[in-house]
């Protein structure tokens, strides 16, 4: 039987100037040749067919231009924006701040705005109370550097009368409050002024002693000296017993200390 050659099987291995990849290439290079011609006779021709495609390169390359450009100052607005955002908590914060402390010396100062400057004490911010300090002291943040002495008074909203500084650091002070336990006080109290001694209770509050003939009330005053009479608490409870002379006051302060912000020590 003869053996039986196929078209594919001819052009791969019969005459290599009769496949395939020659052709295209002889078309290849006919049309190149013709590009060539025409570019030498006909210029004018050859430019008017790339024109199109010139400034469709240019559109194109000027698109990408600004749509980078557009990324990249938007990257940049972005940037701004986060730092003014920044900058604008910030100067809340620091509005906020300002504007507390302001109505605590405020308080303090008895409803005025005189400048710490110009007040006859120094006005000091309190660090910490109990339980943070110990019990019934106050820890504020101004010491002997800023003038602040051992013994001084030491009063809070409205010129009331809490304590006296125990002790000091460069910038710090211990003040221990009139309520401490065990601590005594001379004051008086109600309209006649009846002298008494106030004995501390601890966080702020007082008890004393008087004969019943004193006939006080629950909600008279309790008065330290000041200058003058200086109110620090009021009578909350009158306990007595038929079989005493005496009857026992329990006193409820004026200032709570565990929200006190801000003092005033006397210079």
């Amino acid at each position: 039987m003869k053996k039986q050659y196929s078209l594919r099987h001819k052009y791969r291995n019969g005459n290599p100037l009769t496949g395939t990849p020659v052709v295209v290439f002889g078309v290849v290079l006919g049309i190149a040749a013709l590009f060539l011609v025409l570019r030498l006779v006909f210029p004018a021709v050859i430019i008017a067919l790339a024109e199109p495609f010139w400034k469709g390169g240019v559109t194109l390359e000027a698109a990408v231009g600004g749509a980078t450009a557009g990324m990249g100052n938007a990257a940049m607005l972005a940037k701004e924006n986060t730092q003014l955002a920044q900058q604008v908590a910030s100067l809340q914060n620091q509005n906020a701040v300002l504007t507390a402390r302001s109505q605590d010396l405020t308080k303090l100062l008895g409803g005025t705005n005189t400048a710490e400057t110009s007040m006859q004490g120094i006005a000091a911010g309190v660090l910490a109370r109990p339980p943070l300090s110990p019990y019934d002291t106050l820890i504020v943040g101004m010491g002997a550097k800023d003038g602040v002495v051992v013994g001084a008074t030491v009063t809070a909203s409205g010129g009331i009368p809490i304590g006296t500084v125990q002790s000091t650091t460069a910038h710090t002070a211990t003040i221990t409050l009139l309520s401490m336990a065990g601590h005594t006080t001379n004051a008086w109290v109600g309209e006649s002024r009846i002298p008494l001694t106030l004995a501390g209770m601890g966080a702020g509050a007082f008890t004393a002693t008087l004969p019943k003939a004193a006939a006080v009330n629950v909600g008279d005053n309790v008065y330290v000296p000041g200058p003058g009479a200086i109110p620090v608490g009021t009578i909350s409870q009158v306990e007595s017993d038929p079989s005493s002379p005496s009857v026992t006051l329990n006193i409820q302060p004026l200032v709570n200390i565990f929200s006190t912000t801000w003092v005033e020590i006397s210079r």
